[in-house]
């Protein structure tokens, strides 16, 4: 069965996919784990196998290190998609970077990704006006989420 979803990642001027030396898709696993009220969790397992591995150097075309060593930062934007139909299943930022040696795979990268609830819930309110740090939807009518929104504004 051939992967059905691939991995971009924002290189700071155009979405990149995330491929191996050879040109193809990296993504060996992937679980999307999303629960009410907590941040949606992307946990991806890369393929990072070297080109040549009888090799000392560490960069050009006989780089001993995978096509994605150094690759991916902290908070960089990433997103998971369905290859087939294009549609976007994830979005969001990579908070775990991890390089392993997997014994089934061999040389691998495990990501995590949180969606923007993250960054939302990292917001400080401290110096927010009063207004956002408490809303108080018993007074009036909020029967709707439109009524919601014109009593928070």
């Amino acid at each position: 069965m051939a992967n059905t979803v691939k991995f971009e990642y924002w290189d700071g001027d155009s979405w990149e996919q995330a491929l191996t030396h050879s040109g193809k898709n990296a993504v060996l696993i992937t679980s999307i784990t999303k629960q009410l009220n907590t941040p949606f969790i992307a946990e991806l397992t890369l393929s990072n196998k070297s080109k040549n591995y009888t090799s000392t150097s560490t960069s050009g075309d006989t780089a001993s290190t995978g096509n994605l060593t150094n690759v991916f930062t902290t908070l960089m934007d990433g997103r998971l998609i369905d290859e087939e139909t294009g549609t976007i299943l994830f979005r969001g930022r990579i908070y775990t970077v991890q390089n392993q040696f997997n014994l089934q795979h061999g040389s691998v990268i495990r990501l995590v990704l949180k969606d923007i609830l993250q960054e939302l819930t990292e917001f400080p309110l401290e110096n927010s006006p009063t207004s956002l740090r408490s809303i108080d939807l018993t007074a009036g009518a909020t029967d709707t989420r439109q009524e919601v929104f014109t009593t928070i504004a």
